[in-house]
């Protein structure tokens, strides 16, 4: 009569298998971890790579998990080994940490102003559920990328035209497109030109109880199609752009990037340093498909010399992007 395999060598194939699929994962989150600190584009590869950061401590706890079910074999040492330094690599990943919010203080209504950044991708994101939004948000100003003229038409037939009297639109169209409304006058009007900022970026002041404010709205290119270097240094020219700006800066919009990437984590260091880059585990604004939930941060509220009393996001139909938002005030008026 023939002998019967015992069952825990059976199974030896299948732990093996799962053990060497932990310690790939295991590596691959080890180079998540780290790569955020190589600072160079180069191509799309290491953007793309930096992007998924984030995913780095999910990465970790496979390989944890398949070290349970790995047989006591240089693999399993292998996944043991991958899965430790994923872990230490992952920890480094929390700083920066997000600054937190101020406290709402007695600030009356007209010291204190709400910005609003949205993609509207290619203006398909629903105008009635965006300024319903930003109506019960009590928003002064819309940063719109991907928002031409047409865009703003629709806007202005849900009754934006009332909310935001004053606007800022560019002649671009698609993806290039950004628009700036606001309750309030605009002044010392900017548009970046065509070779500093690929597509359109209007920076305006307004005023913020008795403080004048210099928003800008910002949509550096995607690092994709050959255009990493671009992306790279339209972010450092943000970066040149903040250093000699003096005063209160609000800088918002759809950066293609987070506090994964050097280039983004260096608009919150050095002497034009804004605030709010925050961390890699920040809340996610993009999904490759509207009925995917958001997976990367890539939508911020930048600010400078001014308390952050309340920030947040929200979805929009029709867009891949969310909303973000910030309410600011005055250092001395909060």
């Amino acid at each position: 009569m023939p002998r019967l395999p015992h069952p825990s060598r059976s199974r030896r194939p299948i732990r093996r298998a799962l053990a060497i699929c932990g310690s790939l994962i295991g590596a691959l989150g080890v180079l998540l971890s780290l790569v955020r600190f190589v600072d160079t584009a180069g191509s799309w590869i290491v953007p793309t790579l930096q992007a998924g950061a984030p995913w780095a401590a999910g990465a970790a706890a496979v390989g944890v998990v398949s070290v349970l079910f790995a047989p006591r074999s240089r693999t399993a040492w292998v996944c043991t080994l991958a899965s430790a330094a994923n872990i230490g690599a992952a920890l480094i990943l929390v700083a920066p940490a997000a600054p937190g919010a101020v406290a709402i203080g007695d600030a009356a209504a007209a010291d204190r102003a709400t910005v609003v950044s949205f993609n509207a991708l290619y203006g398909n994101g629903d105008p009635a559920v965006l300024l319903a939004e930003a109506q019960a948000l009590d928003a002064d100003v819309l940063l719109l990328l991907e928002a031409d003229r047409d865009y703003v038409a629709r806007l202005d037939a849900a009754g934006a035209a009332q909310r935001f009297p004053f606007r800022l639109v560019s002649d671009a169209s698609g993806g290039a497109a950004t628009a700036m409304l606001s309750a309030t006058p605009l002044d010392e009007v900017e548009l970046a030109p065509e070779d500093e900022m690929r597509f359109a970026s209007w920076a305006a002041d307004v005023r913020i109880g008795d403080e004048t404010v210099r928003v800008r709205a910002v949509h550096p290119v995607p690092p994709l199609d050959g255009r990493a270097e671009v992306w790279r240094d339209e972010i450092g020219r943000l970066d040149a752009w903040a250093a000699s700006t003096p005063g209160p800066l609000v800088v918002a919009g759809d950066f293609n990037a987070s506090a994964a990437h050097p280039v983004f984590r260096g608009l919150c260091a050095g002497p034009g340093a804004l605030a709010g880059c925050g961390s890699i585990f920040a809340p996610p604004t993009w999904a490759p498909r509207e009925w995917i939930p958001p997976v990367l941060p890539l939508d911020h509220v930048l600010t400078r010399e001014l308390a952050v009393l309340d920030r947040g996001a929200f979805g929009v139909s029709g867009s891949d992007h969310r909303a973000v938002w910030a309410t600011v005030a005055p250092v001395g008026q909060r």
